[in-house]
């Protein structure tokens, strides 16, 4: 359910405006397990042996791990609504300012409708200017700037609040049958459990004191008319993140803590009360936790250090050169040239870079060696962007458009698993996503690499073109019109998006040998969408 209303009002040079934001929906999801309750992956170790969870295994060693995960069901609601008020103030008849103030607040609840994460009145305020210059040649300046918060996806709250129950075990074997079931089990280490099974409490899935994700946004710019009726325009613009939010994994971050600075607690203190829970990566962390072990919980901060994590950052900045031509009844001709830069070390909600579309619950920093070499281009980075259109009436009946895009490539990572000498291992080296910008370089050995420092994907160009016809002679009050659209017309197919996976897998990739690089690494993922028509035809009346 959503809604808004608003009012406007005027006062000699002010117009007031001002309204409310209303929306509340819910999120439903199913419980799910592997297909018959368990998983199992074969791993095997090389020539000169290896170590598996702690527990140093012989060469040429075939071993299975064990993985259970189920989770529950549920309804999880959220609730977002904001209150703004904006004045735009006329000052004569050449300057117009306008500036104000809006009032964000988001309600994520789990399913039993408690709050998770709620944040009240997050203030986002705008400002903004435009001069007309009192010239022979129609010229304005213009200026903005604002501030503008994300809600926290819905997403979240199903991943964050939900119970989930993710172990994994090793073992050795002596016989499999033809399902592929082990038998003759010789345990491998303590059981890994990355999820309890348990219903999180709210009162630890996020950080007391979490910022919701916003940016600020600064735009300065302007724009030219000349007797011929030719625009031309230059804008700039400047993004950044103030702070970014994801969740994080690594519940002994909490035990590092609690051995330096409550010492007496350590032996008894559990650090998997914090499973995995919602952070600003790079900040310190507020939790309602029990360290003394009595069951009672007091609100603690643990200082960032102990988490291992960089600031969030993400900074965008961009050029824009538009020109235009305006329909005068016979052609028209428009364009802009884009010249940017997107940068830091996490895209936003989702992750391209492995395809995870876990909105606001990302991998990118459930490890702090996740989050090593993560600063750099982001998938969204293209640093040209060329766009033109036209249209052209051969009558007034018959006309032909036009699009030509040209866009550079994405940047292109190495991305593989941990090393085993990475300090979180015992959780970081269980994932079996690659999942970091630790890969294998040509001889084979793990080394840290930095975001998009493999290259980039290759340029691409598109040429649309449409005709349409509508005839005016009808009897009828209505107008028809038909219309053909050719997308690609040249059929080009360059890759826009390529594998970057380097490891093979997780078990071969610290191996002292075997095949440990991916045959797939750099091969395409992602073409452009072939060449297709669409033929429209609509009457309105």
């Amino acid at each position: 359910m959503a809604g808004r209303f608003d009012v406007e009002y005027k006062i000699g040079d002010h117009t007031i405006r001002g309204g409310v934001d209303y929306q509340n929906f819910e999120s439903v999801a199913g419980g799910s397990s592997y297909s018959g309750g368990t998983y199992y992956r074969y791993f095997r170790t090389g020539a000169a042996g290896g170590t598996v969870n702690g527990v140093r295994v012989a060469p040429n060693t075939t071993y299975v791990r064990q993985r259970f995960y189920n989770t529950t069901s549920g309804a999880f609601e959220v609730i977002n609504n904001a209150i703004y008020l904006e004045d735009t103030w006329q000052l004569n008849d050449r300057l117009m300012v306008y500036g104000g103030l809006r009032s964000e607040t988001f309600d994520n609840r789990n399913a039993e409708g408690v709050s998770f994460v709620k944040k009240e009145n997050l203030i986002a305020p705008r400002l903004g200017l435009s001069l007309d210059m009192d010239t022979k040649q129609p010229t304005k300046f213009f200026a903005s700037m604002g501030r503008y918060y994300i809600p926290v996806a819905s997403n979240t709250n199903i991943r964050a609040t939900r119970a989930e129950l993710f172990t994994n075990d090793f073992f050795l074997f002596t016989s499999r049958d033809s399902n592929g079931i082990p038998s003759g089990l010789t345990r491998l280490g303590p059981t890994v459990k990355i999820l309890s099974g348990e219903t999180p409490d709210p009162a630890i899935i996020a950080d007391v004191n979490l910022d919701p994700m916003n940016q600020d946004e600064f735009i300065l710019g302007a724009q030219r008319t000349f007797d011929n009726n030719w625009t031309i325009g230059l804008k700039g613009i400047y993004r950044e993140l103030n702070s970014g939010m994801d969740d994080f994994c690594d519940h002994t971050a909490l035990d590092r803590w609690v051995a330096e600075t409550k010492q007496p607690f350590a032996a008894t203190f559990d650090s998997n009360q914090f499973a995995c829970g919602l952070i600003n990566p790079g900040e310190d962390v507020t939790l309602s936790l029990d360290v003394k072990g009595d069951g009672k919980r007091e609100l603690y901060t643990v200082p960032a250090k102990y988490f291992g994590l960089d600031a969030y950052e993400r900074e965008y900045k961009g050029l824009e050169l538009t020109f235009e031509r305006p329909w005068d009844g016979r052609w028209s001709i428009r364009g802009s040239y884009v010249l940017s830069k997107s940068e830091g070390s996490g895209e936003g909600y989702v992750s391209s870079t492995i395809n995870q579309e876990d909105a606001g619950i990302t991998q990118d920093f459930d490890f702090g060696s996740f989050d090593d070499g993560a600063y750099g281009p982001l998938p969204n980075d293209r640093r040209h962007v060329l766009k033109f259109f036209g249209n052209y009436g051969f009558t007034p009946e018959l006309t032909a458009g036009f699009l030509v895009s040209v866009v550079s490539g994405r940047p292109k990572s190495c991305i593989g698993f941990v090393p085993s000498t990475v300090y979180d291992y015992a959780g970081s080296g269980s994932y079996s996503t690659a999942s970091t910008y630790y890969c294998l370089n040509d001889q084979g050995k793990t080394v840290l690499t930095q975001r998009g420092s493999a290259g980039r994907t290759p340029w691409t160009n598109q040429v649309d073109l449409q005709l349409a016809y509508a005839p005016t002679n009808l009897t009828t009050q209505g107008e028809l019109r038909f219309q053909l659209d050719v997308f690609n017309i040249f059929n080009s197919q360059k890759p826009i998006e390529e594998n970057e996976t380097r490891d093979y897998s997780r078990g071969t990739s610290g191996a002292a040998s075997g095949n440990r690089i991916s045959l797939n690494y750099g091969l395409p993922l992602a073409w452009q969408a072939p060449r297709s028509a669409r033929l429209t035809v609509r009457y309105e009346f």
